[in-house]
């Protein structure tokens, strides 16, 4: 289940959701399945996706980081790549989006991040793969709140 955030890249929007539109560089992938919320392919590999995690503990901090430490094992297993994770950090961004990131390092380089958070009433899990992902956590995950909350909707959430 989880190896499909990286390998199987999607677009499919909320009915009731604008449609994000993908950085400069970036473009949408192809639709995989009505659980995936949207997907993005970026230059040099980068990749974004994010996809319906009902499962995902959001309000147990402790239960949260071994979710997504399974969830970057899953990635590393599929991947073979060494990803290394690190603490959980809690972000909020400019369109009211609350994630908890916790980025995760191949060999001395952070090039992973896993997101999770809930919007719409579902719980929901983006993984970004950048050779810089801290500078495009902002407006990748920036789009999903643009294209699935409200000006009045809370959206709380992680980032691994």
């Amino acid at each position: 289940m989880l190896r499909t955030l990286c390998l199987l890249p999607a677009l499919t929007l909320l009915a009731a959701a604008p449609a994000p539109e993908p950085p400069p560089g970036w473009t949408r992938a192809e639709p995989a399945g009505p659980e995936f919320l949207l997907a993005f392919n970026g230059p040099q590999k980068s990749s974004f996706v994010v996809k319906r995690a009902p499962e995902l503990p959001l309000g147990d901090s402790p239960a949260l980081k071994g979710y997504l430490e399974q969830a970057l094992s899953g990635i590393r297993d599929a991947s073979r790549r060494d990803y290394l994770g690190g603490r959980v950090e809690t972000r909020r961004l400019r369109g009211g989006l609350e994630l908890s990131v916790l980025k995760a390092k191949l060999g001395a380089e952070e090039r992973l991040l896993l997101g999770a958070f809930e919007s719409g009433g579902e719980r929901w899990l983006g993984v970004l793969a950048s050779a810089a992902p801290e500078s495009m956590l902002e407006p990748l995950f920036g789009a999903v709140a643009g294209a699935s909350v409200g000006a009045d909707a809370g959206v709380r959430g992680v980032c691994v």
